[in-house]
């Protein structure tokens, strides 16, 4: 943390004890590890890679105050790292290792850049930063109609998760919630993963929208937007038969998302620019979009889940018509279930599967209980797609052993065929971020993604 940070940290505990604020420091430590079954030798021509083990550790220190009714501030920050990370040890079929310093960063320490750099110099092992100031924000309510929130902040919007930098406010008449969003950048810290803020697309990313809910049923039509990337109208809808529902009795909740996503008509961002994350299929449009972004297209996602006192069932489908999530569904996404759990080769970025790759298709089941300190959960998941087809199957278990120490896991088993025509190891970077396979493989190969993933905190 930076000195500037510090006495900003430091003046705000002081002025407070002086003025009489109302305020509360949190904080709390966190390990988070993972360790993949999977420990093949890289061979890039055959597309073999292996599944990636690491262990992290993070510390975070937060303040929240009152400063007069109706306006809060917070300032919080974390610092973190890995103690071990696998792919620093990983050979090629020749014997060698090719990354010496590892991959580790795309989890603990990744940066981006900030505009005008924006994603240049590719994000390293050598320009990380293990640390972030999460929040710093202003956030003013009145009564329970008007809401704004300035500053760095956890986001609770759907297409958008994790912290972001620039402001929200929101206006509720009746039954009708009126709100706004807009965000110059983006960091995380949870655990899994710390990166410091950056420049998610060059001119931000912005929503507006409106909620109606009355008796049970929500209907909300929104806009996502970043200018020159891609426009995207979509609309929510939900039922809930039991509202209030606080895990006796029954309820029932069906949500319905569908969304189109037009990407904009150039090469800098839009549909013209370089593709993301290598998911665009060569066979679509006679091959028109191969390596770029492509029009955009349609997502619809369908969800229903079933509580019965402690138990809950459901499940849902997730559908792309062409390549809606080339720029929005992969840093938020309201499907309620893991996306980044592939390998840090695969794709091009930490992990992420298939579920938000273009014309795929994901079906999924979940179920599990809730005991109070114990809780469990299982999610069954198929995902097709002319990139890749996926088959796995996750049980989590979570158990709170006192009010400031919980600790849980997650046991996933997991198949992946990547197709012909595509690269297993677009993720596959040496140490200045250039990807060193040797491209899309003329062949079809299926690996096993399965891993453990474990974690336990201390919070206060």
């Amino acid at each position: 943390m930076s000195k500037k940070y510090k006495a900003l940290f430091i003046s705000m505990l002081a002025i407070s004890s002086v003025q009489g604020f109302d305020y509360k420091v949190s904080g709390g430590a966190i390990n988070f590890s993972k360790f993949g079954f999977n420990n093949d030798k890289i061979d890039t021509e055959k597309g073999k890679y292996p599944t990636e083990s690491f262990v992290n550790i993070m510390g975070k220190l937060q303040i929240d105050a009152n400063i007069v009714d109706g306006l809060t501030l917070g300032l919080g920050g974390a610092i973190g790292g890995q103690v071990y990370d696998s792919t620093k040890f990983v050979k090629d079929s020749n014997g060698n290792i090719p990354t010496p310093n590892g991959l580790g960063y795309e989890y603990m320490g990744e940066w981006n850049q900030w505009y005008p750099d924006y994603y240049s110099p590719a994000a390293t092992s050598r320009n990380a930063k293990n640390y972030i100031i999460y929040n710093a924000y202003l956030d003013y309510k009145y009564n329970d109609m008007l809401d704004v929130k300035v500053g760095r902040y956890e986001s609770d919007m759907d297409w958008f998760y994790q912290y972001t930098e620039g402001a929200q406010a929101s206006l509720k008449l009746g039954d009708f919630k009126l709100y706004g969003f807009t965000s110059w950048g983006r960091g995380i810290a949870d655990g899994q993963w710390l990166y410091n803020f950056y420049r998610l697309k060059r001119y931000g990313v912005h929503a507006v929208g409106l909620n109606w809910t009355h008796s049970g049923v929500s209907i909300e039509p929104y806009v996502w937007f970043s200018p020159q990337t891609y426009t995207a109208p979509g609309i929510k809808a939900v039922y809930d038969s039991n509202p209030g529902f606080s895990g006796s009795g029954f309820r029932s909740q069906t949500t319905f998302y569908g969304m189109y996503v037009y990407q904009d008509n150039n090469s800098l961002d839009g549909r013209y620019a370089p593709a993301r994350y290598n998911t665009w299929s060569p066979s679509l449009d006679g091959g028109k979009w191969v390596g770029l972004q492509g029009p955009g297209g349609g997502t619809i996602l369908i969800k229903q889940r079933f509580d019965i006192n402690n138990y809950n069932v459901g499940g849902g489908i997730y559908i792309n018509i062409g390549n809606p999530n080339q720029n929005i569904g992969t840093y938020g996404n309201p499907i309620g279930i893991e996306q980044w759990t592939d390998s840090i080769y695969n794709i091009g970025n930490a992990g992420i599967n298939n579920i938000t790759a273009a014309d795929a298709q994901t079906y999924f089941l979940q179920g599990g209980g809730d005991y109070g300190a114990f809780k469990w959960s299982m999610v069954g998941r198929i995902t097709t797609a002319p990139r890749a087809n996926e088959q796995s199957l996750a049980l989590y278990l979570d158990y709170q052993f006192t009010h400031n120490i919980e600790a849980g896991l997650k046991l996933e088993w997991f198949d992946s065929t990547t197709k012909a025509g595509y690269n297993p190891g677009a993720g596959f970077f040496d140490d200045l971020g250039n990807n060193i396979s040797p491209g899309n493989l003329d062949h079809s190969i299926t690996q096993d993604r399965s891993h453990l993933m474990t974690h336990i905190s201390y919070k206060f």
